[in-house]
């Protein structure tokens, strides 16, 4: 009995690991662009449907689809508007 229940635990570590592995992989092979880094590609709330709810999930929402959170991505922008080197450092270490 406590065999079978160790399999079963076992079974849900590696799916978590497997898992873990995939997200590292994708997130090592994102790589910004020039577009990224002078806001170019910055993403735009809609007004008519309003701010999308950007902690309705842990991964948040990314609209622009370069693999950072778009709130993060506008709060940088918002913070460091006129510094293109410190807004691609800030960027490139998410």
């Amino acid at each position: 009995m406590g065999f079978v229940g160790l399999v079963i635990v076992r079974m849900f570590v590696l799916d978590a690991k497997e898992k873990t592995a995939e997200q590292v992989a994708r997130i090592h092979a994102t790589k910004l662009t020039i577009d990224d880094v002078f806001g170019k590609n910055l993403p735009v709330p809609s007004e008519v449907e309003g701010p999308p709810d950007y902690d309705a999930t842990i991964a948040g929402v990314d609209a622009n689809e370069n693999g950072i959170r778009d709130d993060v991505e506008l709060a940088i922008f918002k913070e460091y508007p006129n510094f293109p080197y410190l807004q691609a450092v800030k960027l490139s270490i998410l």
